[in-house]
């Protein structure tokens, strides 16, 4: 009776141990894949909203389309004052984007006619 009350004790505590060591790897990959996404990678916040890295990587790539001497610039490679150039451009653009769909301004038709050339030069 004891040797299978001791070996009862002992299965379930290598089956609790695995358990948690399977819940503690879910997590760290889930944990991993959130640092891995840059949409979902938060670089700063604001009033409005917040930037993610996603953000930050398109205004980045905007710039380096326009110079080709920034090929090869990641947003970690930047200094802190460059870094918060480019987010707060990221802020501006998604705070006018706020305000004038706030302002139903995607119904003008000055703004489809902006829109149609935009289209028509891309």
């Amino acid at each position: 009776m004891k040797h299978s009350l001791k070996t009862s004790l002992l299965l379930i505590t290598i089956f609790l141990t695995s358990c948690q060591t399977s819940l503690n790897s879910k997590v760290a990959k889930k944990e991993e894949s959130a640092a891995n996404d840059p949409s979902k990678t938060v670089v700063s916040t604001y009033s409005g909203g917040e930037v993610t890295l996603k953000d930050v990587n398109v205004e980045l790539e905007k710039l380096i389309i326009k110079n080709d001497k920034l090929k090869g610039i990641t947003f970690d490679k930047l200094s802190s004052d460059q870094k918060e150039a480019i987010i707060k451009e990221a802020v501006l653009k998604e705070m006018a984007y706020k305000e004038a769909k706030k302002r139903s301004l995607n119904k003008d038709k000055e703004y489809r006619e902006a829109i149609k050339l935009f289209e028509s030069e891309l």
